[in-house]
């Protein structure tokens, strides 16, 4: 069984598997606010959406597991950021990748901003590019709005 019919058919009965207990949406929380990376800042945001991520795991390994974010961000040194560039990154590039295809797209890219975070000109290059490509590209506020779009993507309305 392929990984997106699997995905499907473990939904079927329920519109989203967010049926995480209460109790284990309150071992998320307390795993992250613990980790101080409930802060508010976009990597806490970020750090949200793969804490989340993991509580589903269980069930859909090979979509989970394919979830994966793209390092183009953050403070590093000049040394650090020429390695990163001669290995391919490149700026702009959204933080998160759901490499499945979807609704006619190829993969959904979210780029995820903290609350009041802005895009960047880069950001605002690239979206358009990758839009043209095939992918679905969203800007997201805050991890839940993240956790939501991945939801809607990988298990549209009927």
């Amino acid at each position: 069984m392929a990984c997106a019919e699997g995905f499907a058919a473990g939904v079927a009965g329920s519109r989203v598997p967010l049926g995480a207990s209460p109790a284990s949406r309150q071992a998320f929380l307390a795993g992250a606010s613990a980790s101080g990376k409930l802060d508010g800042s976009e990597h806490g945001e970020q750090v949200a959406v793969f804490k989340f991520l993991e509580l589903l795991e269980p069930h859909w390994p090979e979509l989970v597991g394919s979830i994966h974010a793209v390092p183009n961000g953050g403070q590093r040194s000049k040394a650090v950021a020429g390695k990163l560039k001669a290995e391919g990154v490149r700026s702009g590039i959204p933080d998160i990748c759901v490499p499945l295809p979807s609704q006619g797209f190829s993969s959904l890219r979210l780029e995820l901003k903290a609350k009041g975070g802005q895009l960047t000109d880069s950001q605002k290059l690239r979206m358009p590019m990758l839009r043209a490509l095939g992918n679905q590209v969203a800007v997201c506020v805050g991890w839940h709005a993240a956790v939501r779009e991945i939801i809607d993507y990988v298990w549209p309305e009927q």
